[in-house]
């Protein structure tokens, strides 16, 4: 029988969101809470869909991204960073990911600036970004991150905290200056003009 899936958190008479569930579709439905104390799962608990963040371009026949595919990913996105993944540590059922932030194209409520860190986060089931972009990684290629905007916590001290909890509509590019970037290569990229021609387009966003 379809019913509703129900997060709560503790202390809150409304629910921290709701899912519909209909066992007839042998669906599996991923209902996840990001708390910001992931090893009791206490602290503020919003909830999150559980599911992975997209590395792309890859390879095969849907390694060639134009310029259109790259505009429209731009006016999705909150924010646009080019980023370089700094330390990956196991949490629970996350991963927390720190990263510098190289060059910003498109900012949210985050006044983030280059070279400081920020921390993304992702479940532990998933190997993007950590696993395409592993720290200390030497590569001419780029890292972009064009993602929804950071969630906003409130720490012990009652000073603010910003994490990206990354999901199915996050994209991770990998971005490159060289027109080498084939579609047969393994590792294909973005064209790093079209990216930055796209980000200085976003007037023409709807």
């Amino acid at each position: 029988t379809p019913a509703s899936v129900v997060l709560r958190q503790a202390g809150l008479s409304q629910p921290s969101c709701a899912l519909e569930y209909n066992p007839v579709r042998r669906v599996e439905y991923p209902l996840q809470g990001y708390c910001t104390n992931t090893f009791n799962e206490q602290g503020e608990c919003p909830c999150f869909s559980g599911r992975c963040s997209s590395c792309l371009p890859t390879p095969g026949h849907r390694a060639k991204m134009n310029l259109d595919t790259l505009m429209n990913m731009a006016c999705e996105a909150d924010v646009g960073y080019e980023l370089k993944v700094t330390n990956v540590t196991n949490k629970n059922q996350w991963v927390e990911i720190d990263a510098t932030v190289i060059h910003r194209n498109k900012t949210g409520s985050h006044a983030v600036q280059p070279n400081e860190t920020i921390t993304l986060m992702t479940p532990s089931v998933c190997n993007c970004p950590h696993f395409y972009f592993p720290p200390g990684g030497e590569t001419e290629d780029m890292m972009y991150m064009l993602s929804t905007d950071a969630e906003i916590f409130l720490d012990r001290r009652g000073q603010r905290v910003y994490r990206y909890l990354l999901d199915e509509r996050s994209r991770i590019l990998r971005v490159s200056h060289s027109a080498k970037k084939t579609l047969q290569s393994s590792s294909p990229a973005a064209s790093h003009y079209d990216l930055e021609t796209a980000f200085l387009q976003l007037w023409k966003c709807e």
